[in-house]
């Protein structure tokens, strides 16, 4: 994982109107359908919204206080939203955090190079060669070599952005009010 300048930029389009007609659903109650089968719930959206308004942030916020959602991905819940899978961080503090979480469990995969700039007793070619084909089995022992953990991540989570570490779809980090959303597939 190479650091890139610019990756994983906040962006608030995309999926927002499914998320919205999920949320009115549960919300507001419309005229839905819940749909049960053995692996997940769903919700039947109605074809027409009447004129009420709600704000996208409180369309986040009710997502995240109903408590269906699918599993937990590295702290945040998942929530299965107009046949796509996303995380929902509460705020940027929540994300940082949920991506620290993966960042250290994946540091066997970073760039050697960016490795070395926090391991001080290992050169990228050393780095490469301790590796070599064990990929996540070595991971622990990379983990105990960075010198300053949190130093390491934050720089990651800067040089790539959060969207980069936790919406394996596409990299993005959509941004309502204090909620950031991760699409995962």
């Amino acid at each position: 994982m190479q650091a890139t300048p610019n990756a994983g930029r906040f962006t608030t389009n995309g999926y927002i109107g499914d998320l919205i007609s999920i949320i009115l659903v549960i919300k507001l109650g419309r005229s839905s359908e819940r749909l049960q089968d053995s692996t997940k719930t769903k919700y039947q959206i109605p074809n027409r919204m009447n004129n009420t308004e709600i704000t996208l942030e409180e369309t986040i916020e009710t997502l995240r206080n109903c408590n269906e959602y699918e599993y937990d991905y590295f702290g945040l819940p998942v929530f299965s939203i107009g046949g796509y899978e996303y995380a929902i961080a509460s705020d940027e503090d929540e994300a940082n955090e949920a991506c620290k979480k993966y960042i250290k469990e994946s540091v066997w995969a970073f760039n050697a190079d960016f490795l070395a700039d926090y391991i001080d007793t290992l050169n990228a070619d050393d780095i490469n060669r301790l590796r070599g084909d064990t990929c996540e089995s070595c991971n622990d022992a990379m983990l105990k070599l960075i010198d300053d953990f949190d130093t390491f991540a934050d720089d990651a989570i800067s040089a790539d952005g959060l969207g980069h570490f936790l919406a394996s779809y596409d990299g993005d980090c959509g941004k309502i009010g204090s909620f950031l959303l991760f699409k995962l597939n």
